[in-house]
């Protein structure tokens, strides 16, 4: 027990820590493209990213969860078996994949009009779904690494890939001068790039003597009911970006894209926390004890989160100014908003446990689309009345709704009895705060009422949670 304690835990620091380094080339890319181009540029080449994630859902098949279940079943009958399944899962993605890139290459247009605001050549868009391509192909050899309990090779494919894109879409903007195009490309060589090492180096598990059809009614059946729900996360996850598109268009867009940037930094430290809590959790709620943990775990990562989100929201204005250029200040309006949407989308891995444990998947896939559709409706009305902020509060709205029917629900499967009081005082305190931030900016009356409502987060947090009085204790130790 000790020692898969112990693998888990620094797996989930490598992963952790790698994740922090793929996400942050956003970060690090920031201050120089928002220089190079307009609003209206930097929303295409932000909406390139929502197109990679569109053919991702499409390409997968299921595929990848498939991979995860089937290759420790053939374990017990040697590598032989696990090559066949691997090269079989390979070789489907790559015919499948290239058929859905030549099919969304011919319905270009609707790609244009969607994400692109009918003002990309078609071969941009071509560039664009094989890179998505390749990125899968990628993602299935770090996946590979994972089962195989490889975090550090696993996690350098991923670097390969978006470390990669970055420095060649930097180089031929800098250097070419092409503008979109350099960074569409970049996209394209790293992603190959990192397709090309992940195999070499999981080269073992591939046969190519033939094609290994006995696998793909087998693979067909397993991945393909998977495809709906990996579509809706999509959905959720983009929706405010196609809205603002299409309703107020690529500038307003690309001014949108950069807050969303500096929100994701809250995204950035809370998805390390949750890739390390989600295998403990797991575990955990097999036993009484897992309630226990659960109930001080949900406060203590809330009043985390909701301190990070107080402080990036009163930093954003000055950060936006020092990284970027006027034309891209109003992106500040959003981040509070959206720092606390990422806080909720995260929280998921806490309100869904219950309905996990007694595979009422069912009920999960119902409240995604809830969210999608309360998102979809608030954020249509809110947008034109408000801006690129209705987006975020449309976000923002879907995603409490869907956490508040996760945890209601999994509280008649597994009675955790959460501490819905202090919650709630922790979230108001923090709205509170944001909002007036929005309406009054950052000042010395916001400082302090900033610098009060941390304060009196932490002390509930502190009073209701023994993890977060075990970690203040330590780090008090060490600070002493």
């Amino acid at each position: 027990m000790k020692s898969t304690t112990k693998q888990i835990g620094k797996d989930s620091l490598i992963y952790g820590l790698s994740g922090v380094l793929a996400r942050s080339i956003h970060l690090i890319t920031l201050p120089l493209f928002t220089r190079l181009f307009t609003p209206g540029e930097y929303a295409f080449i932000d909406m390139v990213t929502v197109v990679n994630g569109f053919l991702a859902a499409a390409i997968s098949f299921g595929l990848d969860l498939a991979q995860n279940v089937y290759f420790f079943e053939e374990k017990k009958k040697g590598q032989h078996a696990q090559k066949k399944l691997v090269t079989a899962i390979f070789q489907l993605r790559l015919i499948l994949g290239t058929a859905v890139v030549i099919i969304c290459t011919l319905c270009f247009p609707i790609f244009n009009s969607l994400f692109f605001d009918d003002r990309l050549p078609w071969y941009y868009l071509a560039i664009t779904f094989t890179g998505s391509l390749f990125i899968q192909i990628s993602a299935q050899s770090a996946e590979l690494f994972r089962l195989l309990f490889k975090p550090w090779i696993a996690s350098s494919i991923s670097l390969v890939q978006s470390f990669g894109s970055a420095v060649v879409a930097i180089l031929m903007v800098l250097i070419l001068d092409v503008g979109i195009f350099g960074v569409i490309t970049g996209t394209l060589i790293g992603s190959i790039s990192s397709a090309f090492f992940g195999w070499w180096m999981g080269r073992n598990y591939l046969d190519f003597s033939s094609l290994h059809t006995e696998w793909w009614s087998r693979l067909f059946h397993f991945g393909l009911p998977s495809i709906p729900q990996s579509f809706a996360g999509w959905f959720i996850m983009n929706l405010d970006r196609i809205l603002i598109m299409n309703l107020l268009g690529p500038e307003a867009m690309g001014v949108y894209a950069v807050g969303i940037k500096i929100a994701l930094i809250v995204a950035l430290v809370l998805g390390s926390i949750k890739m390390a809590w989600f295998p403990i959790a797991l575990d955990a709620i097999q036993t009484e004890k897992g309630k226990t943990l659960l109930r001080n775990a949900s406060c203590a990562y809330l009043g985390l989160g909701f301190t990070f989100a107080i402080m990036i929201s009163f930093l954003s204005p000055s950060v936006i100014k020092i990284i970027s250029t006027p034309e891209y200040f109003e992106g500040h309006l959003i981040v509070g908003i959206m720092s606390l949407f990422f806080i909720f989308d995260n929280y998921l891995s806490i309100s869904s446990l219950g309905l996990l444990k007694n595979k009422k998947t069912y009920l999960i896939t119902a409240f995604a689309i809830v969210n999608a559709l309360a998102s979809l409706i608030v954020a249509y009305l809110l947008i034109p009345l408000m801006g690129i902020l209705g987006a975020a509060v449309g976000m923002l709205f879907g995603i409490i709704i869907r956490n508040i029917l996760n945890q209601s629900y999994s509280e008649n499967f597994y009675h955790v009895n959460f501490e819905n009081r202090v919650m709630f005082l922790q979230f108001s305190l923090t709205l509170i705060t944001i909002l007036d931030l929005l309406i009054y900016g950052s000042n010395i009356y916001s400082f302090l009422l900033s610098v009060l409502s941390i304060a009196l987060i932490l002390i509930y947090t502190f009073q209701n949670s023994e993890i977060f009085r075990h970690l203040f204790n330590m780090v008090w130790r060490k600070a002493n």
